[in-house]
């Protein structure tokens, strides 16, 4: 059975409205998980020197609006029927106020509508329905994870410790991945790939004027290197899909760099445009690829 959805307290199903499935998921709602982008400066340049300066201290990091999206579809066998609900619920959707409550099994969420409810008519019996909304100020509050303990084999809280048994943490002696101290596992990640690893940054061009000569042209520093990291992140159930997204809210989003453990190497980086959840998929589990893009600072 499909599930519900609410908007300022109204079952969508009253209106005839299923929901549909966000491209690559089994749900109809995509971007309600996503941490948005840091707004403001979140860096600066200085030509001669490579890379950037990053701005990383807590008053620097305040977030952007979140962009939601609920898909669905409104259908009949009589076109009469068909009309009459679609134009019902097109007036209800108008008729939302200002700020209102998006809700269903999966989150609940302060939104507003934004410009256009799109329904592309099949056949004058069918309309595909996407509803876009803006999360003005997104809750982006985070736990740091759960991690490994050796001596006592058991997953727990960091700062907790267990008769001083030794955090299973990574650190540039590991041939593994890691980020900061933590373990991928720890944050229920699986690792596909770090786009970018290989890339040399171009050389930024410096103009310089001498009387002699004019303006000619002079190698600066070198611009900040890109990664994405992509992966899979994996969850036992709803409540732990929360709990293991905030906890990567947490790490992107906390003051101060994140250092990347690849193999031997440390990468200290930030992220600056938050991440993406995508293609998520409730089975057995609960699964979602995330992509984060980190800029490297040296």
């Amino acid at each position: 059975m499909p599930s519900e959805y609410y908007l300022n307290g109204q079952a969508l199903s009253d209106f005839g409205f299923v929901p549909g499935h966000a491209p690559g998921s089994n749900l109809a709602l995509s971007g309600a998980w996503d941490m948005p982008a840091r707004r403001g400066d979140t860096s600066y340049t200085w030509q001669e020197e490579n890379g950037i300066e990053p701005y990383v201290e807590q008053e620097d990091i305040l977030f952007d609006t979140r962009s939601i999206k609920l898909v669905g579809s409104i259908s009949a066998s009589d076109r009469t029927v068909f009309w009459n609900r679609l134009e019902a619920f097109r007036a209800f959707v108008e008729s939302l106020p200002a700020v209102f409550e998006l809700r269903c099994d999966w989150a609940v969420r302060r939104v507003s509508r934004r410009a256009e409810m799109r329904a592309d008519v099949k056949n004058g019996r069918v309309a595909l329905i996407t509803l876009a909304f803006t999360e003005s100020e997104p809750d982006i509050s985070g736990l740091p994870p759960l991690q490994w303990i050796l001596a006592t084999g058991v997953w727990n809280e960091h700062g907790t410790w267990m008769d001083s048994a030794p955090w299973y943490i990574v650190s540039k002696n590991d041939t593994g991945s890691g980020i900061d101290m933590w373990l991928w596992d720890s944050l229920g990640l699986v690792l596909n790939s770090v786009n970018g690893e290989g890339v040399v940054s171009t050389m930024r061009s410096l103009q310089v004027t001498q009387p002699a000569r004019g303006t000619i042209i002079a190698p600066g520093g070198r611009e900040a290197r890109e990664l994405t990291l992509v992966g899979m992140l994996i969850a036992d159930n709803l409540v732990d899909f929360e709990k293991r997204v905030r906890s990567l809210y947490w790490l992107f989003g906390s003051a101060g760099l994140r250092t990347l453990h690849r193999y031997g190497r440390e990468i200290d980086c930030f992220a600056h445009s938050g991440f993406v959840l995508t293609g998520i998929q409730k089975r057995d589990r609960i699964y979602a690829k995330l992509s984060v893009k980190l800029t490297e600072v040296e």
